[in-house]
């Protein structure tokens, strides 16, 4: 009998390994402003016309998760998310990782059904 692969869902294995749930993240943060939040995601979208990860993205992806409780990642934030994650060229911080899991769980988590096209998409990466 052949063996079958263990099943996961993404959303499982998201909130495993962003380290959502962990000690240090339970913590409440002091709310961002709406301003911060913004200005994290267009210094993100930023990186592009860089075409390197600086400390300041790394500080953006960390506001992003310090509002993760008032946060909404819509399917824009998710793709760009996603396109950094894949670019063969770029070297990412190994603390930014949990952050942009972090970021993609609370993207699934919040997402309409119309978004399951979307997440099928990008298993790949």
């Amino acid at each position: 009998m052949a063996n079958q692969g263990h099943t996961i869902f993404l959303e499982k294995w998201l909130l495993q390994n962003s380290g959502i749930g962990d000690d240090s993240s339970s913590r409440h943060s002091p709310s961002l402003s709406a301003r911060a939040i913004i200005q994290a995601w267009t210094d993100l979208r930023d990186f592009f016309q860089l075409e390197s990860f600086e400390p300041r993205h790394l500080q953006c992806l960390k506001t992003l998760c310090a509002a993760q409780n008032v946060l909404y990642v819509a399917d824009p934030q998710a793709k760009l998310l996603m396109s950094i994650l894949s670019l063969p060229n770029v070297t990412l911080p190994r603390e930014s990782y949990s952050l942009f899991l972090r970021l993609l769980y609370i993207w699934v988590r919040k997402s309409s059904k119309q978004s399951s096209g979307m997440i099928d998409s990008q298993l790949k990466v």
